[in-house]
């Protein structure tokens, strides 16, 4: 697995993703609303690795939109000033653009021609990256993503990037003043429990899983695969899979979104958890943070479900929740080294 090897080997940052959860927590710790000494310390610590070039926190847009919704103003900027401290301008680019590239490997794959870096492009400085892909000439027509985030892309770059704020301005701006919807996954969480509900009848658990993974490939993957292709002038017919395995090595190499179907499928034998608005959100970002960070730190269900899918053995990823995040002390002290 080449994102396993590319960590291991990699000389560049390490990243960190924080769970919205996580930058509270952590900002409770930094304005001294709760006291903790050791918490303080590794704090102090992130703040040194960043600072050195040793580490990246990245924030991305559900990060706003999260924020956004602390209805008391003062707070919302001392979260938003948080945040913009400990990121220092970095942030990862919206989960589109990496569903698509990751796509778009595929097919540069099988053309014999250079695969995109998506560790090291997904992640740069300004609010650019966190509304567009960094270079926003670009915008395929995404069939099954949350457009109406992507559009919001020219107003913002009228608005901000153009007017030559720093970048500490443009993110501030960004959380307290403009306005960003939270995507609705209504019609998603719908499909899903319809999907859920009809695999339960299917009793042969082998034939469950192919029609699973089979639904997810052309409700996710299809449209995008397509679109790539397109793009790429090749027949999107030479993706034809005649054997079971083919289909699993085909989303092996979609770190991203064989991620996403792992999380999806822990939820879906989750017989009695309903899925929420907030599962999809999470599941987005844990998709991206899970194998193409080095270390993420989340609430316990979502680091449950990926411990128990193996997730965080097949990318090398640590991961941590509340409980044991002092542990993250060690992996800060390696750094150093």
């Amino acid at each position: 697995m080449y994102l396993k090897n590319f960590k291991k080997n990699n000389k560049g940052p390490k990243i960190l993703y924080l769970d919205q959860n996580f930058w509270i927590y952590l900002a409770k710790i930094h304005y001294g609303k709760d006291s903790d000494i050791t918490l303080s310390q590794i704090l102090n610590k992130l703040y040194d690795a960043v600072s050195n070039g040793k580490l990246v926190i990245p924030i991305n847009l559900t990060n706003v939109i999260e924020a956004q919704k602390i209805k008391n103003l003062k707070r919302r900027e001392q979260l938003a000033k948080f945040m913009i401290s400990l990121a220092k301008g970095f942030s990862f680019i919206p989960y589109p653009y990496i569903e698509y590239k990751e796509v778009e490997n595929i097919v540069l794959e099988r053309l014999g021609l250079p695969l995109h870096n998506i560790r090291e492009i997904v992640i740069g400085k300004g609010l650019l990256y966190m509304i567009s892909d960094g270079t926003p000439n670009f915008l395929p027509e995404f069939h099954s993503s949350p457009i109406d985030l992507i559009n919001e892309t020219k107003g913002l770059l009228a608005k901000l990037i153009l007017k030559n704020q720093s970048i500490k301005e443009e993110f501030m701006i960004d959380f307290i003043i403009n306005p960003h919807r939270d995507h609705d996954f209504s019609s998603l969480i719908n499909k899903l429990e319809h999907i859920r509900t009809n695999g339960y009848k299917t009793k042969d658990k082998k034939l469950r899983k192919i029609i699973g993974i089979s639904h997810y490939i052309l409700n996710s993957i299809a449209g995008l695969l397509y679109q790539a292709c397109s793009r790429n002038n090749l027949d999107p017919y030479s993706f034809r899979f005649n054997e079971e395995n083919k289909i699993y090595d085909f989303l092996k190499k979609l770190p991203f979104f064989y991620t996403q179907y792992l999380l999806f499928k822990g939820l879906d034998n989750s017989v009695d958890h309903k899925i929420t608005s907030n599962d999809m959100q999470d599941i987005r970002s844990f998709s991206f943070a899970l194998p193409y960070c080095d270390y993420v730190a989340g609430e316990n269900y979502v680091i449950s479900l990926a411990k128990r899918n193996g997730i965080n053995k097949l990318y090398s990823t640590r991961l941590f929740t509340k409980s044991d995040f002092v542990n993250i002390e060690g992996e800060l002290d390696k750094l150093e080294v």
